[in-house]
């Protein structure tokens, strides 16, 4: 899991605000760069924009990351600057899977973890069930990542489950999703980190009247709620989330749109070329969790 925060502090110079970008970069040992993920958002004049990205991905060892931001202003802004104060800008990794050589390699199954009892014998095939079978499944966990859209378009306050283009998902573990890719299944009990971001355009008049959610539902209820605002027309901004839940075997993992403003039409952004722009994605944490109260 890698993940970037970027506050920046711009004088504007288009009346709808200027594009903010925040990327996300990887480089293979020696080799080519590819992207993680790409976040936009829009600044506004003498105020603070603070810009995160989130990516899960396989890294092999000898990989950099970078992070790397540009002011989409339409001409020079000598104004433009990265915040140096602590905690302003974020660069982190969390090694998850450390076993897995890829993304799509079989995930390790969970095992069964009976407890141990006072004086019970405690033999080689003990050992193998409560210790090294859980190790596997840490090492190689369950996981999926779908890293493109559908084509979609909604009106003013219409909620819409996002379709994610399935045809390029990675999974390993099991999971399975419906036939429009709206939603992924979990295969397995455990707490699980989910993250996605998404980038969005509007069409309709020009204004400071356009916000849009980017929601993460379980099993078709509320989760988390981010929102946004986009001033300018067919400029695309995103939304990013990543959290922390408790899934049962066969429970649902899914991303909603809803815009907003008064005779507005909404539509995900354009794939960009070797760029990521769209990501929803999912790793296990914690394979024995029975809820996150247990």
């Amino acid at each position: 899991m890698v993940t970037a925060t970027l506050s920046v502090l711009t004088d504007v110079t288009q009346s709808a605000g200027d594009g903010v970008l925040l990327y996300l970069d990887r480089r293979i040992s020696g080799g080519s760069i590819s992207s993680m993920a790409v976040v936009r958002e829009l600044a506004f004049p003498e105020d603070v924009q603070v810009l995160s990205a989130i990516g899960i991905v396989h890294l092999r060892s000898g990989d950099s990351i970078a992070v790397a931001s540009y002011l989409d202003s339409g001409s020079p802004n000598p104004a433009y600057g990265i915040q140096t104060g602590e905690w302003e800008g974020v660069f982190s990794a969390f090694l998850v899977g450390a076993g897995a050589a890829g993304f799509t390699e079989p995930a390790a199954p969970t095992g069964s973890l009976a407890d141990w009892n006072n004086k019970a014998l405690v033999g080689p095939a003990e050992l193998t069930e409560q210790i090294t079978n859980p190790l596997k499944t840490l090492y190689s966990p369950s996981r999926f990542a779908c890293r493109a859209v559908v084509d979609f378009a909604a009106g003013s306050n219409q909620r819409i489950l996002i379709p994610w283009a399935t045809a390029v998902m990675e999974s390993s573990g099991g999971w399975t999703y419906n036939g429009n890719g709206t939603e992924f299944r979990a295969p397995t009990a455990g707490v699980y980190l989910i993250s996605a971001f998404s980038c969005f355009t509007r069409d309709g008049t020009l204004g400071p009247y356009g916000a849009y959610q980017l929601n993460l539902l379980r099993n078709g209820s509320m989760v988390a709620v981010h929102q946004r605002q986009n001033t300018r027309i067919g400029y695309g901004t995103t939304i990013s989330t990543s959290e922390i839940m408790f899934l049962n075997a066969g429970d649902t993992v899914s991303t909603e749109f809803m815009g907003t403003g008064t005779g507005l039409a909404w539509k995900n952004a354009p794939e960009s070329p070797n760029e990521t722009w769209h990501s929803f994605s999912g790793v296990m944490l914690a394979p024995a969790a029975q809820s996150m109260k247990a």
